[in-house]
């Protein structure tokens, strides 16, 4: 029996359900760095004086987002919780998505036991997200401009439940895009008290591979004014310095005397690619059975790679790696010798080649 060809919007479903944002969203800081704003901080007075926008530049690319609010780590932090913890997810006529959530459930996981009641000031946040627009240009491209949400739902409403009907075309740009599924460290992130700080891990995990930036880079990268106080400057090291060991959770090393970050990676980090991508992978659905693959495939950028078999005692200058769902052939020193790594975790294919990549990229950066 052949298998049914989902069509472009059922993969647009299924790649929403397996996804936290857009990389692009993270890389050009829709959600600003901060929790609330201060009336007469730079960004608020900026942000009166340009009439209800917030412009936005950044190596990524460029944004204009307008509306009531500046959307905060607080919004970007929500509206995770709300997607984390769907009670389901509809593709609707309209090519649109709709979410359906238990309001209690989404602020138990946003705030815990004291604020898992408070379903009013979460209808204002989804609010505040639904007026806001943004409009994108990426590579001399400007896009159609887009809401994220196009309407929240009361639970009085049809369906019975809280929810949110996603923007037709947020979701345009949405399929084209490589989105990220951090959803498995969703709670840690919320954990995190510093909106910069958190601002600056998610920043961090829309990254594959290890990565080095500097202080100044990231600060840019994530929407911090660049015209700040000296006072506020002091404020903000103080706050890195503090806030070491949690990066250090995440993948993200940071060190304060040179000033820069060294990014590990993540294996608990997954990303989904465009629905347009050049190799035309589909999405599958999470409860369709998945197509076996019984043919190895190689993890790319781990040839040449010189790294130290502690168990043999030897040197490995690695000549392929093979994966599979099951595990990882190594083969190295010109053909001579083979391990393997064993998918212990049962990861999806992805995840594993991910994981994969970092081991090696760990031995190869650690030799002892």
């Amino acid at each position: 029996m052949q298998k049914k060809q989902l069509s472009l919007f059922e993969q647009v479903v299924t790649k929403f359900e397996q996804s936290s944002a857009t990389v692009t969203e993270l890389r050009i800081p829709f959600f600003a760095p901060i929790t609330k704003i201060a009336p007469n901080s730079t960004t608020a007075r900026e942000f009166k004086k340009n009439g209800g926008i917030r412009h936005l530049k950044t190596a990524w690319g460029e944004a204009s987002i307008r509306g009531r609010n500046i959307l905060t780590q607080v919004h970007r932090d929500v509206l995770d919780c709300v997607y984390a913890n769907a009670t389901d997810i509809r593709d609707l006529d309209t090519d649109e998505i709709l979410v359906l959530f238990n309001a209690q459930t989404v602020m138990r996981a946003y705030a815990g036991e004291k604020g898992s009641k408070n379903a009013k000031w979460l209808k204002k946040i989804m609010l505040e997200i639904r007026d806001t627009s943004v409009e994108l240009k990426k590579k001399d491209e400007i896009l159609p401009d887009f809401n994220i949400i196009r309407s929240f739902i009361d639970a009085s409403d049809q369906y019975g439940s809280y929810g949110i009907i996603l923007d037709k075309r947020y979701l345009q740009f949405f399929q084209s895009e490589l989105t990220i599924n951090y959803k498995k460290i969703l709670s840690d992130i919320l954990s995190i008290h510093s909106a910069t700080i958190k601002a600056i891990v998610r920043w961090f995990l829309t990254h594959k591979k290890a990565v080095t930036f500097k202080l100044v880079t990231v600060l840019d990268a994530i929407g911090y004014p660049s015209e700040v106080s000296i006072r506020t400057q002091q404020m903000l090291k103080k706050e890195l310095r503090e806030n070491i060991d949690t990066m250090k959770k995440f993948g993200v090393d940071y060190d304060p005397k040179e000033e820069s970050f060294y990014y590990r990676g993540n294996e608990n980090v997954g990303f989904i690619p465009s629905l347009f991508a050049k190799d035309k992978k589909r999405v599958e659905r999470d409860k369709t059975p998945k197509k076996s693959i019984t043919r190895p495939l190689p993890v790319k950028g781990i040839e040449g790679m010189q790294c130290y078999d502690k168990g043999r005692d030897m040197m490995m200058l690695i000549d392929s790696v093979d994966i599979d769902k099951k595990r990882a052939v190594i083969t190295y020193n010109g053909g001579t010798g083979k391990a393997t790594l064993e998918n212990s975790e049962s990861l999806s294919l992805h995840d594993f080649s991910e994981y994969v990549y970092n081991t090696f990229k760990q031995l190869e950066k650690n030799p002892g």
